[in-house]
């Protein structure tokens, strides 16, 4: 396993690949969308494990520094994201591999933390608890959040551009 090399058009062909097969509505991700990810404070590549074979990359994931203050104190943990396993290797349990070699990447690094959100019903609530199991880390469910949206409804031509922020505006204008 090595870090990310930075190629955002492979990864991002390689998450819609796979992510079409989500029983909830794939998300979609553009290459530049991912590679703005990294330019957030405190991103880098040394907390994007990716595995590859022969230059393909086939699984991927990457984790976040965020500071958290509570109770008077201060936290440094790792938000991790984008854990995704390339449609034809699924079921060789390299989503788990990814996310066990975030969790030892952050710790290494001094986290006090790490955070995984998953989607209800999603493959990874079934992957993450073995996997943190098998990693001999301690993981609790801590909270669940239900909620409904409203979906905007975004001229085409909008949608086409990838909304940027006076389309999003002037699209939802219109919202309760």
């Amino acid at each position: 396993m090595r870090d990310f090399d930075g190629n955002f058009e492979q990864l991002a062909a390689m998450m819609q690949a796979s992510w079409i097969e989500n029983r909830e509505q794939p998300l979609l991700y553009s290459a530049d969308f991912l590679r703005s990810m990294f330019e957030q404070p405190g991103s880098a590549f040394a907390l994007a494990p990716a595995l590859y074979e022969g230059g393909d990359l086939i699984a991927f994931g990457a984790a976040f520094p965020r500071r958290v203050h509570y109770a008077g104190c201060e936290f440094l943990l790792a938000l991790d994201s984008f854990i995704t396993v390339a449609k034809e290797h699924k079921g060789k349990r390299l989503g788990g591999k990814i996310w066990s070699e975030i969790a030892a990447r952050c710790e290494r690094q001094g986290f006090d933390g790490l955070i995984t959100f998953c989607v209800e019903g999603d493959r990874m609530n079934e992957i993450l608890p073995r996997s943190s199991r098998d990693s001999g880390l301690r993981t609790e469910r801590i909270f669940s959040v239900q909620y409904l949206a409203r979906p905007v409804n975004a001229a085409p031509a909008a949608i086409a551009r990838h909304v940027d922020a006076d389309a999003f505006i002037e699209c939802s204008e219109g919202m309760p």
